[in-house]
């Protein structure tokens, strides 16, 4: 299959690159004291809650001002970002205050969807949302948790036009984006978000090459941040009159699955799986789409080695914490998905014990259609390992044991 990797930044983008580059790296200040400050001023609050708290973005910020590879518009998204990223905890912390009883609202025991970035996670979390029994947090719900208005009409107005304009600003940038995930504004969407509105930023693993980061945070005590995670979940539910379990969807979770489980200890967990052949070669491919756009220097083969080697260590603290505490969790081959998908979805509603509808099977059957003919309109994601100095041997030789153990062939 040919690849739809591009590494070139659009012309619009090239063009401020080339004009903003002699001015320096001082041109656009991502460090933590200008960005806090101008957050500050845009959400006019100023507690930040618990040091923890703070200093995951000064972490994050500091990492900003270590990157030289940062683009002049690189460092401009970043500095968007994180605006974006600390007003929503200064209007986090201002609403837990306000309202310290949104710590008391009760969530049933959420649905966790759980394995390797690219192994149809999104799907199933797809599908998984068109049960009226589950809620999924919407994209805009993630982007923007703390309502902006009082109104429940005029506060999803404005939370879902804010959310539109930043998709439409990424598309600009990544347009080949689109073909391998595509997200839109009313569409359940992973949690990461909360992460980032925390100041934890796989955002920053996936686009900006925060290698030593990615260690970092598995080296890092995660409890407080799985803490701010759950009290999102609570803002958005906190008006629900008959709470549904929350169905979430992250892969980064597989990495992080002790903290999660210490925060969920009563989580029911969908693991997915794939050949790493194909998941690893698409990850890294949808990762280098937008990274390259950020950066001056991006090289395919480092990419590859870092992403290889976080994949192994995602499968050993995923499937160990897994083993030692049993959770309630149930598996998903992708390709089993992909060429039943209601018949897998029964099976899965079969293994947690919870009614699979017929009208829920007839959503699926309606969602997949749709998703078919939506694909074609937008291209087909191609991608290679050879892209990234990786080849199917050494992954297959690394992977051996997990691909023996969940029945996993080529796709």
């Amino acid at each position: 299959m040919p690849h739809s990797l591009r590494l070139d930044p659009p012309l619009p983008v090239a063009g401020l690159n080339r004009l903003l580059a002699p001015l320096g790296p001082g041109a656009v200040d991502v460090g933590f004291e200008a960005a806090a400050a101008a957050s500050e001023r845009i959400a006019g609050l100023g507690d930040w809650g618990t040091d923890a708290q703070r200093g995951r973005f000064e972490r994050l910020c500091a990492l900003n001002a270590q990157n030289p590879n940062l683009t002049p518009w690189g460092r401009i998204a970043t500095r968007i970002f994180l605006h974006w990223k600390m007003v929503n905890h200064l209007r986090r912390i201002e609403a837990v205050r306000r309202d310290p009883a949104v710590r008391d609202v009760r969530l049933p025991p959420p649905i966790v969807v759980v394995g390797f970035y690219r192994t149809g996670t999104t799907t199933l979390h797809g599908h998984l949302a068109l049960d009226p029994a589950l809620r999924a947090p919407r994209t805009y719900e993630l982007a923007f948790p703390v309502p902006f208005a009082e109104d429940e009409r005029l506060d999803r107005a404005l939370r879902r036009a804010t959310t539109s304009a930043l998709l439409q600003a990424n598309r600009a940038v990544v347009p080949e984006q689109a073909n391998a995930h595509f997200i839109e504004v009313d569409g359940p969407e992973e949690c990461f978000f909360l992460f980032e509105n925390a100041g934890v930023s796989t955002t920053h693993v996936n686009t900006f090459e925060a290698y030593d980061y990615a260690y970092e945070l598995l080296r890092s005590d995660l409890s407080g941040l799985y803490r701010d995670h759950r009290l999102q979940l609570q803002l958005l539910a906190r008006n629900d009159p008959s709470p549904r379990p929350f169905v979430l969807k992250c892969p980064f979770h597989l990495w992080t699955l002790d903290a999660l489980l210490d925060e969920y200890p009563d989580a029911r967990l969908v693991f997915t799986h794939r050949d790493v052949k194909a998941s690893l070669a698409s990850n890294c491919s949808l990762s280098a789409m937008t990274t390259s756009k950020f950066v001056s220097r991006f090289d395919p083969v480092r990419h590859g080695a870092f992403w290889l080697g976080y994949y192994e260590e995602g499968l050993r603290r995923g499937l160990a914490a897994r083993d030692a505490r049993t959770p309630t969790c149930a598996d998903v081959r992708l390709p089993d998905l992909a060429r039943d998908p209601v018949g897998t979805l029964r099976q899965l509603y079969e293994g947690l014990d919870m009614p699979f509808t017929d009208a829920h099977a007839a959503r699926v059957r309606a969602a997949v259609t749709g998703a078919r003919a939506g694909s074609s309109s937008r291209g087909v994601h191609g991608y290679s390992l050879a892209q990234f100095g990786l080849d199917d041997a050494t992954v297959d030789a690394r992977f051996a044991a997990y691909h023996t153990r969940f029945g996993l062939g080529r796709g």
